[in-house]
């Protein structure tokens, strides 16, 4: 219980860095026009009684009023202010994923690892809430869910230590680097789920306005022995992020072609664009080895590693039987 309340307490004060900065981003959003205008304390703490009363957590989060102060007193020069609070987000959103790593808390942008240890809880909280759907029901929610997962109005889920930041809407504020880690999580947890269903004889469809499951069609003797051609469908292809594609393409030893072609770097990188439909600049990132922009090699190696075990999935599931001479 003591450690339960340590990384309790350790979450609500991520929660209130983290709420801070959004509501000075927010003002200095409205009143960039104002160069000489910066939220000052009083307004700051209006808006956090105003989210107190109006949050079902307002019995456990206690916001630091020395936090506050020197949130702001910290960027006073109004030309720098933005981007400083923008940086600060940022960097406590980084200890956000990092803490939730370390310490197997579930929130709505964990990882898949943190994601898959808490499966087990998610799936009987869903079922408290709705005894009389089954296991398929709650799979389509989930797949939901995370297909958009800033519909967090219908969510229900109930973990051991609340998911804080679920209705924070922070993610305007984010860089390219945290954009593309929620977005790598999402796709993730959407295979993940992928694979639960198709255990179940069931498939996941996107649609226009969300995942749609239906049953497996399996073809019958008759059909097989025909080798009737089913047509393919979006649904049958894996929502692979960037890193992941270009894995594949260098398993099929494209990327040396680019390489070895008669032409300048700049035009090769033009290439590797058309080629993933991606803008030019992301192009010249991966094929120089500098994609994502982390902070270290060992955390580009960590997602490189990740992309290529998705990819041999791909390539080695019997449905697929894919072989690379």
């Amino acid at each position: 219980m003591k450690a339960r309340d340590n990384i309790n307490e350790r979450v609500l004060n991520l929660f209130s860095r983290l709420f801070i900065n959004i509501e000075l981003l927010k003002d200095r959003e409205l009143n960039k026009e104002d160069q000489n205008k910066i939220k000052n304390f009083d307004s700051v703490n209006e808006y956090i009684k105003q989210f107190k009363q109006s949050n079902e957590f307002n019995n456990e989060i206690k916001f630091d009023d020395n936090e506050i102060s020197k949130a702001i007193l910290k960027y006073l020069n109004p030309s720098t202010a933005y981007r400083n609070y923008k940086t600060e987000l940022n960097r406590i959103f980084d200890k956000i994923l990092d803490f939730s790593e370390k310490n197997n808390y579930y929130w709505h942008n964990c990882s898949i690892k943190v994601y898959e240890n808490h499966f087990h809880n998610i799936k009987e909280s869903y079922f408290k809430h709705f005894p009389r759907e089954d296991y398929i029901n709650f799979l389509e929610y989930e797949c939901n869910f995370q297909f958009n997962p800033r519909n967090t109005e219908d969510h229900i889920y109930q973990t051991d230590i609340p998911d804080y930041f679920l209705h924070l809407n922070y993610h305007e504020f984010l860089n390219g680097k945290n954009r593309q880690v929620i977005s790598s999580n999402r796709v993730k947890k959407i295979h993940f789920l992928k694979l639960k269903l198709e255990k179940e004889g069931y498939v996941a469809e996107h649609t226009n306005n969300g995942i749609r499951i239906n049953k497996k069609n399996i073809l019958n003797p008759t059909e097989k022995e025909s080798n009737v051609e089913v047509p393919l469908k979006l649904k049958d292809i894996p929502e692979f992020d960037n890193l992941e594609r270009f894995e594949l393409i260098k398993k099929l030893k494209i990327d040396n072609l680019i390489h070895n072609l008669d032409a300048s770097q700049r035009s090769k990188y033009k290439v590797l664009a058309l080629i993933m439909g991606i803008h030019p600049d992301n192009a010249r990132k991966l094929l120089t080895n500098k994609y994502p922009k982390l902070k270290s090699n060992e955390e580009i190696n960590v997602l490189i590693k990740e992309a290529k075990k998705n990819v041999e999935h791909f390539l080695n599931n019997p449905i697929n039987n894919i072989k690379i001479p």
